[in-house]
């Protein structure tokens, strides 16, 4: 039994380390951000903190519903299951420690004598390793295994959607239009517990792909002029999230390259939702361990 890689510290990489490393098994975990969460993100500032990414998560599967609760989760009226303080902390929860070097943006994956090796994108060898979970959105996916048969043809069904979100923090209470063009959902972040004054606001799908190039500072400023009057905010930023939705996902919880030795899932494997991160992970270790 070799050590096993896994790219992406969101919910799909997280349950399957913490699954693997539960059974015995060595495993790192590689992360670009400094943060676990994945698109369950966590934006923090001088006294605030915004749930930039999902501002809570829907739950079916009551044994998602009991790991999100064991990891710190709460509930919610309207937004589901959320984490305090941030969403982010609840896979760092479920993340239990398993080793991880973040902050390494890994840039491919090729086959090596022993395994399989990772480089980053500052040219660091990180292996071999037996075998390689890559649970990033599918896109990304496709880059880091261009040297691999058959990723390409096989995810290019998959087709992920963009977002910008407006982040927007106050001095005093704010009062923010529940609906508004081009938003698709305005979220009282405040609301949650231990925040105040608090919004985010995420933009179409049209709306973002119209706008997917442009910079952070242009459309924070565009998408706060739609809100109309309002004080003037203490912290206003934009992110965009270039793979934020599944509108087209592969169909099955993973695809499997070389035999089994390299796996690519998430939640763009069954669904835009975080509970399909979740299958797909547990159902990436499984197969790990089978």
């Amino acid at each position: 039994m070799g050590s096993i890689a896994i790219i992406g510290a969101g919910m799909a990489g997280v349950t399957a380390a913490s699954a693997l490393a539960d059974a015995g098994r060595a495993v790192t975990l590689f992360d670009k951000s400094r943060g676990y969460g994945g698109r369950m993100a966590t934006r923090r500032g001088d006294g605030f903190a915004l749930d930039h990414g999902a501002p809570g998560v829907a739950t079916r599967d009551p044994a998602f519903r009991s790991a999100l609760s064991g990891a710190g989760g709460a509930a919610h009226p309207a937004l589901g299951i959320v984490g305090d303080p941030g969403m982010s902390s609840i896979v760092k929860a479920m993340a239990n420690g398993v080793p991880a070097q973040m902050g390494v943006e890994i840039a491919a994956i090729s086959q090596a004598s022993g395994g399989l090796e990772l480089t980053d994108t500052g040219g660091v060898a990180h292996g071999p390793f037996a075998q390689v979970i890559c649970a990033v959105p599918a896109p990304q996916a496709v880059r880091l295994a261009a040297g691999i048969a058959g990723v390409e043809a096989a995810l290019a069904g998959v087709v992920m959607a963009p977002t910008w979100s407006l982040l927007l923090a106050f001095d005093a209470p704010a009062e923010l239009p529940r609906r508004a063009d081009p938003f698709a959902k305005i979220i009282d972040d405040g609301a949650k517990p231990g925040r105040a004054n608090t919004w985010v606001a995420h933009a179409s799908i049209q709306w973002s792909r119209a706008h997917l190039e442009e910079t952070r500072e242009t459309v924070a400023e565009r998408l706060l002029a739609t809100l109309g009057p309002l004080p003037a905010p203490r912290y206003a930023s934009a992110h965009r999230w270039r793979y934020a939705f599944t509108e087209a996902p592969l169909g099955a919880p993973f695809h499997s390259a070389l035999g089994g030795r390299l796996l690519f899932g998430g939640d763009w494997a069954l669904g835009p939702d975080a509970e399909h991160a979740w299958q797909s992970g547990r159902a990436m270790a499984a197969a790990v361990l089978s």
